[in-house]
């Protein structure tokens, strides 16, 4: 436990120094307090990997140029404490640069949400998280955590943008084609959006069973 605490005490300071210097004047006080507290959060169960470069960029780019990925996932990190507070699984990540959920928030049943930091309903409604979901994570889900510290505020705006512009497509598709509404609406909003190609491609995993082929990049 004590060593639970300075890791949170040192992770917090370290990332509300990284922080204030990173970010514009007008930001700095609220940035730096939240920054302290995704750090020390992470530092508490010891996600980052500190005897491994790729832990460290984890944790510099958490507390800077990806803080607004960091911060959601805190916000998540509060709501599972009330939707799945037994599901954490710190197997998955402790030295892994993330937190792992076996349940919790969903936007969609079946589906894995990633949120900065934070993967939730990692077991996707099946019992446990067997290997296939264990590997789906570490290929896909691993890479989104990646994808947002490296398009930082970006990656939620293109994101959400193709998702948003993704769906109004597909709904005109559906009214002159053939076929499902649900599908041929996911497949344009979701399965396309070049974030989700790029993570199903690294999970061997491309084209997903449940799209709509005619309507997937190739």
């Amino acid at each position: 436990m004590r060593r639970d605490r300075a890791e949170a005490a040192a992770t917090a300071a370290i990332a509300g120094a990284i922080a204030g210097l990173a970010l514009p004047r007008r930001l700095r006080v609220p940035g730096v307090a939240l920054a302290a507290l995704a750090g020390a959060v992470a530092g508490h169960r010891g996600i980052y990997d500190w005897g491994h470069r790729s832990g460290v960029a984890a944790f510099v780019a958490d507390s800077s140029w990806a803080l607004t990925g960091a911060v959601g996932g805190v916000s998540v990190l509060a709501l599972q404490r009330i939707i799945d507070p037994d599901g954490y699984r710190p197997d998955l990540s402790v030295r892994r640069n993330r937190h792992v959920y076996e349940g919790g928030f969903t936007f969609r049943r079946g589906f894995i949400v990633t949120s900065g930091n934070v993967v939730t309903n990692a077991a996707a409604n099946t019992a446990t998280v067997n290997q296939r979901r264990v590997a789906l994570i570490d290929r896909h889900e691993d890479l989104h955590i990646w994808q947002q510290r490296a398009f930082g505020p970006l990656y939620p705006l293109l994101y959400g943008g193709w998702a948003v512009i993704g769906a109004a497509i597909g709904a005109l598709v559906w009214l002159v084609r053939p076929g499902t509404f649900d599908t041929t609406v996911t497949t344009i909003a979701y399965y396309d959006n070049p974030f989700e190609v790029w993570a199903y491609r690294n999970d061997r995993n491309w084209p997903p069973r449940a799209a709509d082929p005619d309507l997937l990049w190739r």
